[in-house]
């Protein structure tokens, strides 16, 4: 079976950017910028599509705090 990666793929983020800059939040030493990156996954789980990696990420950081 042949895959085809150049198809795109539907994401919860809507940028390259976006994902970054919530990656980096979740993993400051600044509490305020881990909530607000906390806060970026709970929309994008709404959105659906949300990888069980990104969601499991964020449940562990989550309960640091």
């Amino acid at each position: 079976m042949e895959t085809n990666s150049s198809l795109p793929r539907l994401v919860p983020w809507a940028s390259w950017d976006e994902w970054q800059t919530t990656m980096d939040a979740l993993f400051s030493e600044d509490s305020c910028r881990v909530r607000l990156g906390l806060e970026t996954v709970a929309a994008w789980r709404t959105r659906g599509g949300l990888p069980a990696a990104i969601e499991a990420t964020a449940d562990i950081i989550g309960c640091g705090l």
